[in-house]
């Protein structure tokens, strides 16, 4: 079995990973990355007592690439954030009249949608609100890939075309 994070030891909405490995009676599970969870890590130590083979390290660097999010939710307080950003060489987000149009590309757009796919919240500022009144919303992406829409965050005060402002800063 080859999985991204070290199966879990500890009983929370599920009994632990570790004793369903044990009970489907694999031999060998090749782990990327040791879990960093205080509460959850120890799934290796419960396969070996058990008998199986553990191998740690395997696409150690892909798997917390993959897992980013997830490693840095447990070493950190502060939330992921994704910046995106669509700007032309020169640094620019509009065309020489200060007109919005495309800058990037229908891949570069598909990738942002993929990206978007996988967070909670987007924010934007006020003035991308007003002038581009933007859906930010998930499309442009496979369906499986897709959960709910994210949720959007503004500014307290600022409000889109036709709707109410949010509530005054104290």
């Amino acid at each position: 079995m080859y999985v991204t994070l070290e199966p879990c030891a500890h009983h929370g909405q599920t009994p632990p990973c570790a004793d369903a490995v044990i009970a489907a009676g694999v031999q060998r599970v090749v782990i990327a990355v040791a879990d960093p969870s205080p509460v959850a890590r120890g799934g290796a130590e419960r396969l070996q007592r058990a008998g199986i083979e553990v191998t740690f390290g395997v696409e150690e660097t892909a798997a917390r690439e993959l897992n980013a999010p997830f490693f840095h939710a447990i070493a950190s307080d502060r939330p992921w954030v994704t910046l995106k950003l669509g700007v032309s060489l020169d640094g620019a987000i509009a065309d020489a009249g200060g007109q919005s149009t495309w800058i990037t590309n229908a891949a570069s757009r598909r990738e942002a949608h993929r990206i978007r796919a996988g967070n909670d919240a987007i924010a934007v500022g006020i003035g991308t609100v007003l002038a581009d009144d933007p859906q930010l919303t998930v499309r442009d992406c496979p369906r499986a890939t897709r959960g709910p829409n994210p949720r959007r965050v503004r500014s307290r005060g600022a409000s889109a075309p036709g709707q109410p402002p949010g509530p005054k800063r104290p």
